[in-house]
């Protein structure tokens, strides 16, 4: 993907139809396939290395399909929503992007 970073949007687009129409098909619970491709999606978001270093940096297209696909994936499961979700989010704005200051600080 990242050889075509720049002009990813389309194909992260047609990724998450895809899985989105897939898992429709099969409510409720995401088929092991399925969850295999969650755990390597969130893998690649921790281990995406920083591209946008400013505000007048290009936006991270891969990282932002990386994060839609990984939306997409939970948003069919609510139990893994539900237990990976939250941590989730935490991991994205601590490790990937930034760390949140505490409000005693």
């Amino acid at each position: 993907i990242s050889p075509y970073r720049t002009n990813c949007t389309e194909f992260f687009k047609l990724v998450n139809l895809l899985v989105h129409t897939c898992c429709s098909l099969k409510e409720g619970r995401l088929e092991p396939d399925f969850v295999s491709l969650l755990n390597k999606v969130v893998k690649m978001i921790i281990d995406r290395p920083i591209v946008e270093h400013s505000a007048q940096s290009p936006e991270d297209k891969v990282f932002v399909g990386l994060l839609d696909l990984a939306r997409t994936l939970l948003s069919h499961d609510i139990d893994m929503k539900m237990q990976f979700g939250s941590q989730l989010i935490v991991t994205v704005f601590h490790i990937c992007l930034f760390d949140i200051p505490k409000p005693d600080k």
